[in-house]
């Protein structure tokens, strides 16, 4: 099993290994370099060097079952490991129950909602929740997005911690958890939470002194799953050189607290190859792991750059342009996005509007990026007047958005569905 398969399907089993190596952004910044419009940006410091603080966990101790190479499950009991759906079913006709999808290699496309089918390989479709679910499948047997959303709804108000809410993203190795962070003074902390915005915790990077977060994304490393936050805000221009910060995701539960854990990070730094950028959005591509940065970028369209590899801690690199983004400048500032958890779509939002993006079949990733851009279910201004968070839902079906409090005493965090 590849590297895609082993993240998506067993990353809740996957040990950390290794050490840290020391890195930081080459630039130290201080109060002349903080973003104008928050006084509360800390100066910046170069990374200590620290050993890794292992965070493993024994193979499938949490005692969840995985998915044999067939796609069915073993005899655990019949539960996914990553998003804990049943998958057994009397014959394999390729339907798609209760969300999550069984479908295998040669089979039809029919789309029920039954759990268990007693009919052959073309069985009627059945009417329920999931007739918007698109035929295709993730590595897991996951679906591969919705054919149409439904209306943001509120799933609860968002944890008092997070008044600037700047990043957002759903655990694919942890369904039901969440990471998010604020902008400017989030003291190099994640906020853990659930997908009714209730805290669960929290994690903080020990070795790094955060800036200007702008974004949180999730992905495939040497470790199995890893959390990667963006250092890539620069308002004034002030930094020579910023920084995607990498560690190892955890195992955390998403129904009972898990106070804070303390973590370290890889530093990997990076330059642009013309200039220095603001930028507000930080995707991983869910196969290959390669990191994009998206400029924010007011009256152009922004431009979208990744990081060469191999991923060095420690060692500056100069990112690679792939181009601009298909958005016109006129759709507004870009502020947040994430990848599809099978890799064919993308969610880009602004502060007005929410875009969805899909990669034409048979094209490199980074074809999504040119493609046409649809706008999706976006909560109101009134609701999300600064809009910065978005993210797609673990199992592929819906996302959830959410926004910083912008002069309001709280925020919901909202969940769009499929329709």
């Amino acid at each position: 099993m590849g590297r895609l398969g082993a993240w998506l399907c067993a990353a809740g089993f996957v040990a950390c290994s290794g050490t840290s190596e020391s890195g930081s952004p080459a630039s130290t910044g201080g109060a002349a370099g903080s973003d104008p419009s928050h006084g509360n940006d800390a100066a910046r410091t170069d990374d200590a060097t620290h050993p890794d603080a292992l965070i493993a966990d024994a193979s499938n101790s949490d005692g969840r079952t995985e998915r044999d190479a067939t796609g069915m499950t073993d005899n655990g009991g019949g539960t996914d490991a990553r998003d804990g759906a049943t998958m057994s079913e009397a014959s394999v006709d390729g339907a798609i129950d209760n969300g999550p999808s069984d479908r295998s290699p040669g089979a039809d496309m029919s789309v029920d909602t039954a759990s268990n089918d007693a009919a052959s390989n073309d069985a009627p479709a059945d009417t329920g929740t999931d007739v918007g679910v698109e035929v295709g499948t993730t590595a897991d047997g996951g679906t591969c997005g919705c054919a149409a959303y439904g209306a943001p709804v509120a799933t609860g108000t968002e944890p008092s911690s997070l008044t600037e809410l700047s990043g957002l993203v759903a655990s694919r190795k942890n369904p039901g958890v969440f990471y998010a962070h604020n902008d400017s003074g989030s003291n190099s902390t994640l906020v853990v939470m659930s997908d009714a915005a209730a805290a669960l915790g929290q994690i903080v990077l020990s070795n790094v002194t955060a800036v200007d977060w702008e974004d949180v994304a999730v992905g495939p490393c040497d470790a199995g799953s890893c959390i990667f936050v963006g250092e890539i805000g620069d308002n004034a221009l002030a930094y020579a050189s910023r920084a995607v910060y990498r560690f190892a995701e955890p195992t955390l539960s998403a129904s009972t607290p898990n106070g804070t854990l303390m973590v370290t990070a890889d530093a990997l730094t990076f330059v642009y190859p013309d200039g220095r950028h603001n930028a507000e959005t930080l995707l991983v591509e869910p196969t290959s792991g390669d990191i994009f940065v998206i400029t924010k970028v007011s009256n152009v369209a922004s431009t979208v750059y990744r990081m060469p590899k191999p991923f060095t801690p420690g060692t500056q690199v100069t990112m690679e342009k792939v181009g601009d983004l298909s958005l016109p400048g006129s759709a507004g500032l870009v502020t947040g996005g994430d990848v599809h958890p099978c890799g064919t779509r993308m969610l880009i939002r602004t502060y007005p509007m929410i875009y969805e993006f899909k990669l034409p079949a048979g094209q490199p990733f980074s074809a999504i990026f040119a493609s046409t851009a649809a706008p999706v279910s976006t909560p109101t201004q009134s609701q999300e007047s600064k809009g910065e968070g978005v993210t797609y839902a673990s199992d592929g079906l819906g996302y959830f958005t959410a926004s910083e409090l912008d002069g309001q005493s709280s925020r919901s965090l909202f969940r769009i569905r499929c329709q």
